[in-house]
């Protein structure tokens, strides 16, 4: 059981140390995905490689059970297989994930990851307008792509289906409309409002 003070005190420290977290997390992310912590929050930022999912593995088993309680997300991307795999430790561990729409891009593979949080926490996405071709901040959404593809802008139908996959996995069906609404080289990115209404975030707010 937890009690009312301590479940007060836990949401504070989660609140206080996801605006920490901005200072931690690179404007510019570098070209491996960083994993850090800042209190009881995991940091994630930067492109989704191989062997990415095992790094987050170690990760998570170096530090005693319970240490973290979030994850927060800024990447642009990366290997849709290893995307699922975090996501699915994120799930197992009962971690929920932080995407600052004021600060940070998650998109592609990246909404995976946000997916896969028992709680999904979109913040200050109110200034976030939906399919905002300008915005390079919040969550974005695009078709499948690889770089193997014939196709002029790399459309990977089965990477989109992999994609799609997931979010069914990760009970947020509602999302897999949004795949659709970029060309891989675009992004569709979503307002508050809408991640919402999809199940896509649970919360626009910390409690």
């Amino acid at each position: 059981m937890i009690f009312p003070c301590a479940r007060r005190l836990r949401t504070g420290l989660l609140a206080f140390a996801a605006m920490a977290a901005a200072s931690f997390v690179p404007a510019n992310p570098a070209a491996a995905l960083d994993i850090g912590a800042k209190g009881v929050l995991v940091l994630l930022a930067g492109p989704i490689k191989p062997g990415d999912s095992i790094k987050f593995r170690n990760f998570l088993k170096a530090a005693p059970a319970g240490s973290y309680h979030a994850v927060v997300l800024a990447s642009g991307g990366g290997i849709i297989v290893e995307a699922v795999d975090i996501a699915r430790q994120i799930r197992e561990n009962h971690l929920a994930t932080v995407v600052d729409a004021g600060h940070f891009l998650c998109a592609s593979a990246c909404t995976i990851l946000f997916a896969g949080g028992t709680a999904r926490y979109y913040l200050n996405a109110n200034h976030i307008a939906d399919g905002d071709r300008n915005s390079h901040r919040g969550l974005g959404f695009h078709d499948g792509n690889n770089a193997l593809s014939l196709d002029p802008q790399h459309y990977s139908g089965r990477a989109s289906g992999m994609v799609i996959d997931a979010y069914y996995e990760f009970g947020i069906p509602a999302a897999a409309q949004l795949v659709t609404r970029a060309a891989p080289n675009q992004l569709y990115v979503v307002s508050g409002e809408t991640a919402l209404k999809l199940g896509i975030a649970t919360r626009l707010t910390f409690p």
